[in-house]
C-alpha cells in the first residue's frame, strides 16, 4: 500500500506541476480514488484513514501550492511549514530554505545548519518513541511511518533524489538490488 500511495503521490505531484489550471475536478477525482483500491483490496476498515491522509497531505497541499503559484504569492515559513512535505520539493515555487531565509535574514548556510539541527532532532523524537513503544500505536504501523522516513530522508540527503535519480540513488538502488555481495 505504501508502494501504491508513493506512486499516487507522484503522478499527483507531476499532474499539479503540469496542469494547474484544471486541479479542481482532478483533486475531486482523486478523492475518492483510494476508496475503490482498498474496497477492492478487501481493506475497507482502511479506507477512512487511507483517505483522510491523501486529502490532507497530497492533494490539498498541492492545491496550495498551486493557488500560491497563480498569485505569484511567497509564503510565509510557517506557512510553508504547514503545507509543506519535503524541502524544495517543487522548483517553481519559493523553497522551504528561502522562506526561512527572507524570514529570519539568514544566509543560505546558516539556514541548512538550522535545518539540520530540526532534521537531527526529529530522529531523536522519532527513535525515542520506538524505543518506549507506545501502547496506542501498533508497531506494525509505525515501522512503516519509519521505513517511509528512511526513505525520505535516504532520497533527499544530498538534493532532490527522487526526481534526479541518476546519482546517488541508482548507485545505491544498483548496489541493494542489483550487484551480488560475496559473503
Amino acid at each position: 500500500m505504501l508502494t501504491k500511495v508513493i506512486q499516487i503521490d507522484s503522478v499527483i505531484d507531476d499532474t499539479f506541476d503540469a496542469y494547474a489550471n484544471e486541479l479542481v475536478p482532478f483533486t475531486d477525482a482523486i478523492q475518492s480514488e483510494m476508496e475503490e483500491i482498498l474496497a477492492n483490496e478487501c481493506k475497507s476498515d482502511r479506507i477512512y484513514y487511507a483517505k483522510y491522509e491523501m486529502k490532507k497531505l497530497q492533494v490539498r497541499t498541492f492545491m496550495r501550492d498551486a493557488q500560491w503559484l497563480d498569485a505569484g504569492y511567497t509564503p510565509n515559513y510557517e506557512e510553508y511549514m504547514k503545507n509543506a512535505l519535503v524541502e524544495q520539493q517543487r522548483a517553481h515555487i519559493p523553497s522551504i530554505i528561502e522562506c526561512y531565509m527572507k524570514k529570519y535574514g539568514a544566509s543560505k548556510e546558516e539556514t541548512y545548519i538550522e535545518f539540520q539541527k530540526e532534521i537531527t532532532n526529529a530522529w531523536k523524537d522519532i527513535n525515542n518513541t520506538l524505543i518506549f513503544r507506545p501502547t496506542e500505536v501498533p508497531m506494525f504501523v509505525l515501522e512503516r511511518i519509519l521505513n517511509c522516513a528512511r526513505v525520505m530522508d535516504t532520497l533527499y540527503q544530498e538534493g532532490d533524489g527522487y526526481t534526479n535519480s541518476r546519482g546517488n540513488v541508482k548507485s545505491m538502488i544498483n548496489l541493494l538490488l542489483v550487484e551480488s555481495i560475496d559473503v
